[in-house]
């Protein structure tokens, strides 16, 4: 059995807020609560849910840009916690990031040549001939015009910006690359290209993803298995095509009638929506965190924590009454 390449276990992520001017308590802030999943070499996770769920805060512990406040995480099996200078420049070497906004991850003042070559100048040493050579090999292999390094970003559409973050990112041979929202600010006609882009590079590269989206069924196309978050807490996961044809927690559920309420009857629209709003991470709710918008709650979903349990090869849910929201379903 291969080993995963990543593996996040128990991983809790709370930041403290002060009480400001004024004075009053200090407040904690739930961003990531127990999350447990694996990412496998050259396999595509998706983390899926809506704003605010955790799932950004999950990729900048993957990236070191933010540590955990319990639990752990290992990449090719080594725990990611105290990192020398060292060891913090060999990681930024094999774990790379791909943002939502294009417009803002590159820097107007530099060349597309310094934007795409900087990590090769850090991680390589590499300059002059050599640098270019590569960032035009690199420019080619994104599908970017030929002499692009020359340029600046503003020249370029927003599709072309997110294939310059995409080669800076493969440009010293990750192993691993956390894409957080890579398309979503993308206009619809250029997303399929550049999701293609990332899949083919996939390939080339044999390199592994997560997948951050709250599009469905772009995550869906990209992800091999997929985790719902809700509230800092992973609610159901399982295979990306077993979760699509068999949704068990009623969030899930809630997200793909959302997703095709254009084509439901309203009847069924009305039993499988939510209503109000996500609870503050400041003040998450007890027992189920889902309960207080769930349309099957129970007495029990307040009082209980549900565990995440399988109900299926590969298929995991933390519902209480899933078993029964299923056989209801069906009827």
């Amino acid at each position: 059995m291969t080993e995963p390449l990543v593996r996040v276990t128990d991983v809790v992520k709370h930041f403290r807020l002060g009480g400001g001017l004024l004075g009053g308590p200090a407040r904690t802030v739930h961003a990531v609560d127990g999350v447990s999943f694996h990412v496998d070499p050259g396999e595509t996770f998706g983390l899926v849910g809506e704003s605010g769920c955790g799932k950004t805060t999950m990729g900048r512990l993957l990236l070191y840009l933010d540590t955990v406040t319990s639990g752990t995480i290992a990449v090719a099996g080594k725990p990611l916690i105290d990192l020398s200078f060292g060891a913090e420049v060999a990681y930024r070497r094999d774990v790379q990031a791909v943002f939502q906004d294009p417009y803002g991850s590159l820097s107007p003042r530099l060349k597309v040549l310094e934007v795409i070559g900087e990590p090769l100048m850090v991680q390589e040493k590499l300059g002059g001939a050599a640098l270019k050579e590569r960032v035009q090999e690199l420019i080619a292999t994104v599908g970017l015009p030929r002499g692009a390094e020359e340029l600046y970003p503003h020249e370029f559409s927003g599709g072309q910006r997110q294939r310059m973050a995409i080669a800076r990112a493969v440009s010293v041979k990750p192993k691993f690359i956390v894409l957080d929202e890579p398309v979503s600010a993308l206009d619809v006609s250029i997303r399929a290209q550049v999701l293609n882009l990332l899949r083919d590079l996939q390939d080339k590269f044999g390199l592994a993803y997560l997948f951050i989206a709250h599009d469905l069924a772009v995550v869906e196309f990209m992800s091999r298995r997929v985790a719902v978050m809700y509230l800092g807490q992973i609610v159901e996961q399982a295979g990306a095509r077993a979760l699509y044809r068999r949704t068990l927690h009623p969030y899930t559920q809630a997200l793909m009638r959302a997703a095709t309420a254009t084509s439901m009857k309203k009847e069924d629209l009305r039993q499988f929506s939510v209503s109000g709003e996500v609870p503050s991470p400041l003040a998450p709710p007890s027992g189920c965190c889902f309960h207080t918008r769930c349309p099957f709650a129970q007495p029990r979903c307040s009082a209980e924590i549900p565990a995440l349990r399988p109900l299926g090869e590969g298929h995991t849910v933390a519902c209480h009454f899933a078993e029964e929201i299923e056989a209801k379903r069906a009827a």
